[in-house]
């Protein structure tokens, strides 16, 4: 099984959302709050926040990122230029 991880940083890039910390209320008063950081990216990726925080610590797992990639209309390549690095599967088992 593949253990390969990516970095949640180009997914918020990709969203054009930008992480940092979270300190306190907004600036100012908004009539029409936007969700943000971590709570934009699990909108627009449609999985939970707690998720997110997960991602941010952990990173994505293959599976999540393809599917975070897909959700947005991207393929995980535009994301994450590492993803065709990995080796193919199927090329190791014909090798040994």
């Amino acid at each position: 099984m593949n253990a390969q991880r990516y970095p949640l940083g180009p997914l918020a890039d990709a969203l054009g959302i930008e992480l940092g910390l979270q300190l306190g209320g907004a600036a100012r008063w908004d009539p029409t709050p936007q969700p943000q950081g971590t709570a934009a990216i699990a909108e627009a990726a449609g999985v939970t926040v707690r998720r997110v925080r997960f991602w941010k610590e952990h990173g994505l797992s293959e599976q999540h990122a393809d599917e975070a990639a897909c959700t947005i209309g991207l393929h995980p390549c535009e994301i994450w230029p590492e993803w065709f690095d990995q080796p193919n599967p199927e090329e190791l088992r014909s090798t040994g």
